[in-house]
């Protein structure tokens, strides 16, 4: 094992891909008094939509918009579950609530990929075309009447024609007035990426601490993150120092572009001074290296994974190896 220490960056990470794959859900009763996902579809009211669209993009252009929009709910909502849909040329779809009340809505703007994640209170990051997200029961997103939402998608066209393209995000709310504990995600990874021209590469595995305050809280969902060279994407939890690993996350068959939202039974919890070792391998067929970066042209490897009752603090855990 490749020991390494954590890096909390309060800067914006890179992320995005998208597939067209749906998740199961075919979990059983978690612990700790939180029912299965199945029971919690059926107490959820009709979806509240946003969406952004970029029309004409052009072939071989590559972007980021961002949009600030009305949810429209008249009353305060528990969001329970959400379902995302990327057209085609659509690279990733971060949805976030505005917790700055001197916002307010504004048309698409050009914006920088991936600092969505970093301001107001992320929901959910998804890169499939079609993607849901549903808590257990007692678990949900909370937000205030007519809330603002802020949505980045970034996008690529890779074909040979100009095309519109559109992301929408259909958030449930809880049908029932009961109390719920708040979900939220925390994004981990690395940015130390270097893969020789026509050459495969592991990389070594590579661990960071859950800090203390995130201590006790319940991951039940992961999901990884790479570009087109990638061939695998690992994630465990462990004791202090990547000591006892478990693995909760390595798709057979791994591809990059369906990229598995796996759901955990029963939730997972990181022991005490412990945290995630992770890895990922790529493929890289080009005549040139390929690094780190936010186009979708290089390459990433990152983990995001949903847990509750939400913790403030850090929403980004980078491993930096000695």
């Amino acid at each position: 094992m490749n020991a390494s220490k954590a890096i909390f960056l309060p800067v914006a990470l890179l992320l995005c891909h998208c597939s067209s794959s749906t998740p199961s859900d075919d979990r059983t009763a978690p612990d700790k008094g939180v029912k299965p996902a199945e029971d919690a579809a059926t107490n959820l009211a009709s979806p509240l939509t946003v969406s952004i669209k970029v029309p004409q993009v052009a072939p071989g252009y590559e972007g980021t918009k961002c949009q600030k929009v009305r949810l429209g709910n008249t009353d305060a909502v528990k969001i329970g579950q959400i379902h995302n849909k990327l057209s085609q040329a659509s690279h990733h779809l971060v949805v976030s609530a505005v917790t700055d009340p001197t916002e307010t809505e504004s048309d698409p703007f050009d914006c920088s990929p991936f600092r969505a994640v970093l301001i107001g209170a992320p929901l959910t990051v998804t890169q499939k075309h079609d993607d849901t997200i549903l808590m257990p029961d007692g678990v949900g997103f909370p937000l205030e009447p007519d809330q603002l939402m802020h949505l980045e998608m970034h996008f690529i066209n890779t074909g040979t024609e100009t095309v519109d393209v559109e992301a929408t995000s259909e958030l449930f709310a809880r049908s029932s007035p009961d109390e719920v504990q708040e979900a939220s995600f925390i994004i981990i990874g690395s940015l130390d990426i270097k893969i020789p021209a026509k050459s495969d590469l592991e990389l070594p595995w590579a661990f960071v601490t859950l800090p203390q305050d995130f201590a006790d809280v319940n991951f039940f969902g992961a999901t990884g993150h790479t570009h087109r060279f990638g061939t695998a994407a690992r994630l465990q939890i462990s004791g202090p120092a990547g000591a006892d690993p478990k693995t909760i996350y390595d798709p057979p068959n791994f591809t990059w572009t369906e990229a598995e939202l796996k759901f955990f039974t029963p939730e997972e919890h990181v022991p005490a001074g412990g945290g995630f070792r992770f890895q990922c391998a790529w493929d890289n067929p080009t005549d040139s290296m390929v690094t780190y970066g936010e186009s979708a042209l290089q390459e990433m490897c990152f983990f995001w994974t949903y847990y509750y009752p939400h913790r403030a603090g850090n929403r980004v855990l980078l491993a930096g190896r000695n």
